[in-house]
């Protein structure tokens, strides 16, 4: 804690001279009486205290002394009331004469070394649901994502099987049952389907690598996605239609389905977005 406290008022005192007008700051040995004593050993922290022209860095690592040392060479400081003894190997920091952000991150690569590479965020969504995802609006992917993993959470495995289809694509599931060989499974026609602008999706619950067409934890995955802040088709007061969920924009929270569905035509008719007001 004492190094990264160090490190921290460090930090400060270069923000002191490039930006202040009138006092120098400097770092201080004196840690009585601060604000900083509750959280010291918790976190790198630091108090800060002014005078005429003395505007003191305090080190909230309880210091008792710093012992100067040179960017350049390396040096040594001793912190705490351990007096914890810190080495610290010749840096490789080159002077441009400016202090500031640069400059700061320069010290601290070289007394830390370089920030670990982040690692690439990780997802429950299978192969299938991804693909289905990326056919959505931006502003819902993550919300498809994240049911799917409020559901992994209670112990539900659901996939996204359905996501935007064309007016065409649209029509063709329209016909089926009707022009068409198998059960009816839409009575939208193209248009007239919230999956036609991006912003609906159907899951599928699968208990063992199985589809589940009927099951109460469309329930429970209904409930969640509520939290989420996702419209649920099996709260609809019609035609209930439990594996659909759609995230209605902020402009048609007051309207009826039909009113909705009108507007998000005639901005797709026109280019206009579907999210903004």
């Amino acid at each position: 804690m004492a190094d990264a406290a160090m490190l921290l008022a460090h930090k400060f005192q270069l923000a002191n001279e490039k930006y202040a007008t009138d006092y120098p700051a400097n770092i201080s040995p004196h840690m009585t009486n601060t604000d900083s004593t509750p959280f010291q050993d918790l976190t790198p922290s630091i108090s800060l205290r002014s005078g005429e022209r003395d505007c003191s860095c305090q080190l909230a690592d309880a210091c008792e002394a710093v012992l100067p040392f040179t960017l350049a060479g390396g040096g040594r400081a001793v912190f705490g009331p351990q007096q914890q003894i810190i080495d610290y190997p010749p840096t490789r920091v080159t002077v441009d004469g400016n202090p500031g952000p640069q400059t700061w991150n320069s010290i601290y690569r070289s007394l830390v070394g370089e920030p670990p590479v982040p690692s690439a965020p990780t997802t429950l969504a299978d192969e299938r649901s991804e693909r289905t995802i990326t056919t959505l609006f931006p502003q819902v992917q993550p919300l498809a994502r994240a049911l799917i993993e409020s559901a992994a959470a209670i112990g539900i495995a659901i996939k996204i099987i359905s996501g935007t289809r064309t007016f065409a694509e649209q029509d063709a599931l329209y016909e089926q049952g009707r022009t068409k060989a198998g059960p009816i499974v839409t009575n939208a026609r193209g248009g007239y389907s919230n999956h036609n602008f991006g912003i609906a999706f159907d899951i599928g619950v699968f208990e063992g690598g199985r589809y589940i067409d009927e099951s109460p934890a469309y329930k429970a995955v209904g409930a969640l996605s509520i939290k989420l802040g996702l419209e649920w088709g099996g709260n609809w007061k019609t035609i209930q239609d439990e594996p659909h969920f759609q995230l209605r924009p902020a402009w048609a929270r007051e309207m009826s389905e039909r009113d909705m569905l009108a507007e998000l035509r005639r901005r797709n008719s026109q280019g206009a977005a579907v999210f903004v007001a």
